[in-house]
């Protein structure tokens, strides 16, 4: 190389190098930024802290008038206010009258997801109130309530708004309610559609009437009894249901007994149930389960109902029992029936 071209390349090797200099910085601040984004992503990942006060839902939800026994569904917008991912807990109602559940329970920054809420109306008229909790995952301090309110109206209501009613052994049961209506009209029918049930004004004053619901059944079941205040659609229509008791029932199905301390002498004691049956002249079958019970012949009080004697010896008699000592059941009944006693010291 001759020495006239020595200079040129020094200052081209020269710049070379810088240029390598150059491009391997840029590939490390590339490469410094695309973990920092990557450490950023991972925080957000999972340093929820689990705090409600990054939850930004309204406060209050008022749903006006609505009527009796209806049922309301909405929704509410929830939002991630902070710059953590946000794990949002189950809300929680305040009453059994109503659910609610979050649509994504899992909210990236600034995201934003719903609240689904259904609530049911209180079967009488006046204001009402709920309160939904939400909370972040894991929990810590206080939760964001959602205060729901409304006023529940009607014409016509009954206290209680829906009849249960359990029968007798002979499958008969009755309940009094309390029909609510206007000072300037009356109820002028009463109609069931099943002819189990059977309803009747007792007595009424001004803007309330009594009625009796009277229910003849061999059977478990369920009706509807419509009121009528003169006009053509009644006023008021409410569920009816009734249940039969079981074939069998055990009446105290439960004793307790304190043994005294060891070196006192525990006396032998005789104890009374009554069996009740569903349908008259059944055999009853009795006996016991454990040996220091002994029972003694069943004797006939009604057509329903036997009394039944147990004596209890001390001699095997545990110190501290807990279980099933008698066992009643019909002569070709399936079904078995028990008599529970605790004995402890």
């Amino acid at each position: 190389m001759s020495e006239a071209l020595k200079p040129a390349v020094t200052v081209a090797s020269n710049a070379v190098v810088r240029a390598a200099e150059r491009a391997s910085l840029l590939n490390a601040a590339v490469a410094l930024g695309l973990v920092s984004q990557a450490a950023l992503l991972l925080y957000l990942a999972v340093s929820g802290e689990g705090d409600a006060s990054a939850i930004d839902v309204r406060r209050y939800l008022d749903l006006g008038e609505l009527s009796v026994g209806a049922t309301w569904k909405g929704s509410v917008e929830v939002r991630n206010r902070s710059w953590r991912l946000m794990r949002l807990d189950v809300p929680r109602v305040d009453c059994g009258c109503g659910t609610a559940h979050v649509a994504d329970p899992t909210l990236y920054p600034h995201q934003v997801t719903a609240m689904i809420v259904e609530n049911r109306v209180p079967e009488v008229p006046g204001p009402f109130e709920r309160h939904i909790m939400l909370h972040a995952l894991p929990r810590r301090g206080v939760p964001k309530v959602v205060t729901i309110r409304g006023t529940a109206v009607a014409e016509t209501w009954a206290v209680p708004a829906s009849v249960e009613v359990e029968l007798n052994e002979a499958g008969e049961g009755s309940v009094d309610i309390r029909v609510n209506h206007d000072p300037g009209k009356a109820i002028t029918r009463l109609v069931a559609d099943r002819p189990e049930v059977m309803a009747s004004v007792e007595k009424s004053r001004g803007g309330a009437t009594d009625v009796r619901v009277v229910i003849h059944a061999q059977q478990t079941g369920a009706a509807r009894l419509a009121m009528f205040t003169g006009a053509d659609e009644p006023a008021l229509t409410m569920p009816v249901v009734w249940k039969l008791p079981p074939e069998l029932a055990i009446r105290p199905d439960i004793y307790m007994m304190i043994r005294p301390s060891s070196g006192t002498d525990f006396p032998a004691q005789t104890l009374g149930v009554s069996v009740v049956t569903r349908e008259p002249g059944r055999e009853i079958l009795a006996r016991s389960i454990v040996p220091w019970l002994a029972v003694q012949p069943l004797t006939r009080v009604s057509e329903y109902a036997y009394e039944l004697e147990l004596r209890i010896t001390p001699a095997g008699m545990p110190a501290s029992f807990s279980g099933n000592v008698l066992e009643v059941k019909t002569k070709h009944g399936r079904e078995k029936y028990y008599l529970r006693c605790h004995v402890s010291q």
